[in-house]
């Protein structure tokens, strides 16, 4: 009567010790409870650039990786705000995320207007401001500065991918003599002009596209582009397509892939 049920004690636990202890992953799974949130700082020259930052609260890693998104809008339209949700899951998984404006255009711009060329320019120099501004701010907010990040949706993830592939002239939109690369880009529905595609040269960060097949404001031949360029000269890539249009790929298994490809 005593010795039945030590056995079955002892095999119990035995059982449970070779059991694989899950362990949860930074940067994949959410291992913060709470997040710091600081709003509305600027960063850059003009007064429309501001940036907000959600940290892990109680975080006691010093050198953590920043994301930095660019919200969506046919350049005209959006905030930061757009992130507030995705910004807040991705701080709880260990990042520093920070979602940023940039400004704005009095009428919407799409990849087949006349003015796509300036615009792209003209919100890219604001993003690499962010950048740079990450990069300065790096102790600050215990940021490692050579695991920036650049992520965005629509005409965001368009001046992501310019961010990092097209960096000849960063412009002068803030902190200027602190580097603006990036260490990866990431594209929700963005793309690059096919005639941009060339500007990608070997030794650039490696980019992650996700997209709708049935795209009709970023048709997905130009994000496509963009990965051949990528793959053709050996930058490691992904690229992921879900059924659907221009939102397609604002869905959970997106982020997923996103953040086992940046982990």
């Amino acid at each position: 009567r005593i010795i039945f049920p030590i056995v079955l004690t002892f095999l119990f636990l035995a059982f449970v010790a070779v059991q694989p202890a899950y362990a949860a992953t930074r940067y994949i799974d959410p291992i913060f409870s709470d997040v710091d949130i600081t709003k509305n700082t600027p960063y850059g020259t003009y007064r429309e650039l501001q940036l907000d930052v959600y940290a892990p609260k109680n975080d006691a890693e010093t050198k953590r990786a920043a994301i930095i998104f660019v919200h969506g809008g046919s350049f005209y339209a959006g905030s930061k705000e757009t992130y507030r949700s995705e910004a807040t899951k991705y701080a709880k998984r260990g990042f520093v995320a920070i979602p940023v404006n940039y400004r704005l255009q009095n009428h919407a711009v799409t990849p087949g207007s006349p003015d796509i060329g300036p615009v792209t320019q003209q919100a890219k120099y604001d993003v690499l401001a962010a950048v740079r501004w990450a990069r300065a701010h790096a102790n600050d907010y215990k940021i490692h500065p050579d695991r920036i990040i650049i992520a965005g949706s629509s005409a965001g993830a368009w001046t992501s991918l310019y961010a990092a592939y097209d960096t000849a002239n960063v412009g002068t939109s803030g902190n200027p003599g602190v580097s603006s690369k990036v260490a990866a880009a990431v594209s929700f529905a963005g793309g690059m002009s096919p005639k941009d595609v060339t500007l990608i040269e070997k030794g650039e960060p490696p980019g992650i596209l996700l997209h709708g097949t049935t795209d009709t404001i970023v048709p997905i031949a130009l994000p496509r582009s963009v990965y051949t360029q990528l793959q053709n000269i050996g930058i490691p890539s992904e690229f992921h397509s879900y059924p659907g249009g221009h939102g397609a790929p604002n869905n959970a298994d997106a982020h997923n892939k996103v953040r086992r490809f940046l982990e």
